[in-house]
């Protein structure tokens, strides 16, 4: 009877421990493992860093944008002297403060001015000669936009009469009139007469100087032109008047 005691007390003792191995088992455990486990969370949030921070939200303003849309050159026909204007098309139209405008003159290919200046006087140039303009847009000194222009061509620079040194005339006889004439190019020079009343043998030679006879048959007031010439098509003229009083034949 003692032995069956016992063994019934053993059975019993371990039907109590699979019920305990299953999670069933005796009061209080069902509340220790939330305890732990609310536990474990509030350990590991202690140690754990911050969330990183998600992208900033977008802005509602447009980033700006900075553009060339065209760039002009006049005048298109540019000779020696003549002062070269740029003007440059820019998106926005009205630049803010940080950003600039400059330009860069090319003459045959090299750059002879760059600056915020829109001109350039074409001093040291000859005819043939080929120029172009780039407009830069800065910001901040970083290029952000370039335009180039179209290329346009030194034309011949045709002669200048800078003065014209007559004579006094006092009645018949030889007078000289000379003609100073330049060329911008340094182009040789030819000197013509132009005329319907001009006495016989007037003539002007390649220096400028018009050699003119005048007597008593001469008319009282004579007019004719001078043209300077140069070896590319260029020309000058002058209008010359002379007039003297005749003298006096007595019978």
């Amino acid at each position: 009877m003692k032995g069956k005691t016992t063994f019934l007390g053993t059975l019993a003792l371990l039907l109590a421990v699979a019920f305990c191995g299953c999670g069933c088992s005796g009061p209080g455990a069902s509340d220790a493992q939330p305890k732990a486990e609310a536990a474990k969370n509030s350990d590991s949030g202690r140690d754990a860093p911050p969330a990183p921070a998600g992208p900033a939200p977008a802005s509602n303003s447009p980033r700006r944008q900075y553009a060339i849309e065209s760039i002009t050159v006049s005048p298109q026909n540019p000779y020696k002297g003549s002062t070269i204007a740029a003007a440059a098309k820019t998106v926005p139209n009205e630049l803010p403060q940080e950003a600039q405008l400059r330009y860069v003159f090319w003459l045959n290919a090299v750059v002879a001015q760059e600056s915020s200046s829109s001109t350039l006087t074409l001093a040291a140039v000859k005819k043939n000669d080929f120029i172009y303009v780039d407009a830069v847009l800065l910001r901040d000194g970083r290029e952000l936009a370039r335009k180039r222009s179209l290329m346009i061509k030194i034309l011949n620079s045709s002669p200048r009469i800078e003065s014209v040194d007559l004579p006094e005339i006092k009645g018949p006889g030889r007078y000289t009139i000379r003609i100073n004439a330049t060329d911008a190019d340094a182009d040789p020079l030819r000197y013509e007469l132009s005329g319907d009343a001009l006495p016989a043998g007037t003539a002007i030679d390649s220096a400028g100087i018009v050699n003119i006879t005048l007597s008593d048959l001469s008319p009282e007031n004579i007019v004719f032109w001078v043209v300077v010439k140069d070896d590319a098509d260029g020309e000058a003229r002058q209008e010359i008047k002379l007039g003297f009083i005749k003298k006096l034949v007595h019978e």
